[in-house]
């Protein structure tokens, strides 16, 4: 009698079970690189925003707009294109004037449970903001 050939039923699901747990595997093993690309085209976008207000202050001695002191220059809140989208904003830093000191934050469209919301101070200071919580940033945000 002739043996059959092909796969039985449960062989085909173990190897479609491995398949997946490999497929996993590297899902997750990729997210790391994609995100610390994501920052760090941020941290770039943050610091070119903080180049053209520090180019004002240059010229004008104010972040402000002409005519405006409460407001930074430029339009805010804009919008960082990228695949999962971040929101650049400048606002004066807490408790001081918009001629010494000005901050600019990019807080994500879809919330970041490490880093969160990345800030650049005008004094070179650099925080995240997590679930309303500040702190400076660490290298892992901010290397």
């Amino acid at each position: 009698m002739p043996r059959p050939t092909g796969f039985t039923f449960i062989e085909l699901l173990i190897v479609l079970a491995i398949a997946g747990v490999l497929a996993l595997a590297a899902s997750q093993a990729w997210s790391g690189p994609y995100r610390r690309t994501e920052r760090a085209s941020v941290r770039a976008a943050l610091v070119a925003a903080m180049a053209d207000l520090e180019r004002h202050h240059a010229q004008a001695g104010s972040y402000a707009s002409a005519g405006d002191d409460t407001s930074p220059l430029g339009r805010w809140p804009r919008t960082q294109e990228h695949p999962r989208g971040y929101r650049l904003a400048a606002h004066p830093c807490p408790n001081q004037a918009l001629t010494h000191c000005v901050e600019v934050a990019a807080s994500p469209v879809r919330p970041h449970a490490d880093c969160g919301t990345l800030i650049l101070r005008s004094t070179g200071e650099r925080f995240i903001e997590t679930a309303g919580a500040r702190q400076p940033a660490p290298a892992s945000c901010w290397p």
